[in-house]
């Protein structure tokens, strides 16, 4: 794919922010589930990839996200939000992210991204994060932050003391329940979740029917859509490829968001996933690696006119979400918070 995403986002800006001028910019409030913000006390060098990622990354205002977390059933049909299910989440056949055996008694879901940043001064580096989450997503979390010279390979920082501006060295680590590491003390959450805060429950109860899945990854990537532009979507004015560009772009970065917002989904689940992505319209299929040189296949949507309109997803052999070609995704079954998976 030779695209310029420069040239890009002007064009989708143009069809996608019409009436976004519209909605009141305030900062967005934590939500359940969310990469950890800053602290009081602490506070990053380089800023951290959103664990969350806006689905119409280019137009949504940040306003509108906060909605999304709720599953607003918008006029002309039902709230997204796969149903939650009145069973003990042991019912569910929660399997281990990654395979297809089920998770033990006491063990956590476990992911580990990699991915390459910037510090103040544009310093380049390479970050990691994992995650620890309990079977019941209400329990406590455990999320650490690393990073290391992608030249060198030798460990930096990327947090500071707000109080005296030093580097603190040595890894970051923070817990919290149901995930509220940017406020720890608010316990009021479900395990329920839904397309943004994609929990292990939520994900069970997804169709794992790839029409049936493709099927909820339009109807998603429309109605964040239609959150951020208004009930006057889609307008009319723009041009036959900009609603191109929007039909191509929505579901895809719907699915983007589900794969890296989930911690670590399960390899049949997986698998559907990206059986589901290849069947939508204007995905193309091409072998790749991630940043890890693992190699698998990518999917991104191009349009007509040859334009890439997403980012590029990659599966491995057996189905399992790896990353992009800029990140790696490691996923697993943790014995104990805090300690990653033999291996990973």
């Amino acid at each position: 794919m030779t695209t310029d995403a420069s040239d890009l986002e002007p064009r989708l800006r143009d069809t996608l922010t019409r009436t976004a001028d519209a909605v009141v910019d305030r900062p967005r409030p934590a939500l359940s589930w969310e990469k950890p913000g800053a602290t009081a006390t602490v506070t990053e060098l380089a800023g951290r990839r959103p664990r969350l990622r806006t689905v119409v990354r280019i137009a949504a205002p940040v306003a509108v996200a906060a909605a999304v977390a709720a599953a607003v059933a918008l006029p002309g049909g039902p709230a997204v939000n796969a149903p939650a299910r009145s069973v003990p989440l042991q019912e569910t056949a929660l399997l281990a992210p990654g395979s297809d055996v089920p998770l033990q008694a006491g063990q956590y879901l476990y992911t580990k991204t990699t991915y390459q940043t910037t510090q103040k001064g544009d310093v380049p580096i390479t970050a990691v994060d994992e995650y620890w989450v309990p079977q019941d997503a209400t329990g406590e979390w455990t999320y650490r932050a690393t990073a290391y010279d992608p030249a060198t390979g030798q460990p930096v920082p990327r947090f500071y003391d707000p109080v005296t501006a030093e580097p603190i060295t040595g890894p970051h680590v923070e817990t919290a329940p149901c995930g509220h590491f940017a406020h720890p003390e608010d316990t009021s959450c479900t395990d329920a979740g839904s397309w943004d805060v994609p929990t292990p429950r939520f994900i069970a109860n997804l169709p794992t029917d790839p029409a049936a899945l493709g099927a909820l990854l339009v109807e998603w990537g429309d109605r964040w859509t239609r959150l951020a532009e208004g009930n006057g979507y889609p307008v009319g004015s723009g041009s036959a490829l900009d609603q191109e560009y929007a039909t191509l772009h929505e579901p895809m970065t719907a699915a983007s968001n589900l794969a890296e917002s989930t911690v670590g989904m399960s390899q049949p689940f997986s698998h559907a996933l990206e059986q589901a992505i290849a069947e939508l319209p204007g995905v193309v299929a091409r072998p790749a690696t991630n940043l890890d040189g693992v190699p698998g296949t990518s999917y991104a949507a191009v349009a007509s006119d040859g334009w890439g309109v997403s980012d590029a997803m990659v599966f491995d052999a057996d189905g399992n979400y790896i990353g992009t070609p800029t990140s790696a995704v490691v996923v697993g079954a943790a014995d104990q918070a805090g300690v990653a998976p033999a291996g990973r």
